[in-house]
């Protein structure tokens, strides 16, 4: 369960009903997490009754209150820990006007629901013969549930009242007990649902270019020096992993060039550390040995940009082309 948290304090209260309908305890995990935090965690232990007795009791009732929230979008999950396998979440209040479930609901009610989505596809199913039913589309018969347990795709490009791509639209059940599962998000009213990941990510190759509309990105654009370009970076070595031998590692990487037709050019490759106490985590003696491990470095680093230029230089050859040289001195690792 997803909310958008936009006031304080934060209130989520869950009801739990244990059935007793088979010996072992019903316990629940409560997470709730922000931004990939913990913020809270709790339980819901069982009602006392570990038999199979089908006694109810009053339903439990968990409360999560958290006074000081920051605005933003709140998780909750929900995670069951018993053996028993017949207790359910009968109702869960928020004191937010946003909140979502993910992927899937099951709302055992025997009693009309209404539940909105903006997902292109569903699959609904129903565990009991007394719940099939017609399931209408903002009020239009859509799909007709006449099998139990089997998971009925509904589609919205079937409707013959289309609906636009990406829209809010009401899935109605008269009957109830029902499932519902999306790869998107549901929720109990229109005003509820929301999209708390608006933005998808995909990874950049030459084939997404095509379907992309924006690339964010924090490089330094390249600029001219002679007719090469040239094109710098600093890394911060609190942000990237130091291996324990004290050496760093990294790579230039062009995806899918060859299989373009493209070529690349490499004229030299500069590598300076300039940090110290990189390379030594203590405090004490860190300007002798960090001097000492940024030599190693840089011999160790020596060799292989000997061997890139020796690779590049190799390669060039094929160049009918090649841009004419720089006034300036190549460079080497310092």
């Amino acid at each position: 369960m997803q909310i958008m948290v936009d006031k304080k304090p934060l209130v989520i209260k869950l009801f739990k009903q244990d059935l007793n309908y088979y010996p072992g305890e019903d316990k629940y995990k409560l997470v709730l997490t922000s931004d990939g935090k913990t913020i809270h965690e709790n339980d819901i232990g069982d009602d006392g009754i570990t038999d199979n007795s089908l006694l109810k009791l009053t339903p439990q009732e968990k409360e999560i209150a958290i006074n000081e929230v920051i605005p933003g979008i709140y998780t909750l999950n929900i995670n069951y820990l018993g053996t028993g396998q017949d207790s359910e979440i009968v109702k869960i209040e928020v004191n937010q006007k946003k909140v979502v479930f993910t992927n899937d609901v099951f709302v055992s009610d025997i009693k009309p629901v209404s539940v909105w989505t903006s997902s292109p596809r569903v699959v609904l199913s129903t565990p009991h013969g007394t719940a099939l039913q017609t399931i209408t589309v903002n009020g239009a018969p859509a799909i007709t549930l006449d099998k139990v347990g089997k998971g009925f795709v509904f589609e919205v490009s079937s409707l013959p009242l289309k609906i636009a791509t990406g829209s809010a639209y009401s899935l109605e059940a008269p009957k109830g007990d029902i499932s519902f599962t999306t790869k998107e998000y549901l929720a109990f009213s229109e005003k509820a649902l929301f999209n708390p990941d608006p933005f998808s990510n995909i990874p950049l190759t030459a084939d997404n270019l095509k379907s992309t509309d924006y690339i964010l990105s924090s490089y330094k654009p390249a600029g001219r020096d002679g007719q090469w370009m040239k094109a710098e970076i600093s890394i911060n070595p609190q942000l990237i992993n130091i291996e324990n031998n004290g050496r760093v590692y990294f790579s230039l990487e062009i995806p899918d060039l060859a299989k373009n037709g493209g070529e690349l050019e490499i004229d030299s490759l500069e590598v300076q550390v300039k940090s110290l106490g990189l390379l030594e985590p203590k405090e004490e003696n860190s300007r002798v040995q960090t001097t000492a491990s940024s030599k190693g470095l840089v011999a160790w680093v020596s060799q292989p940009v000997q061997a890139i230029r020796g690779f590049f230089s190799s390669i060039g050859n094929k160049f009918s082309r090649k841009p004419a040289p720089r006034s300036s001195s190549t460079p080497s690792p310092q």
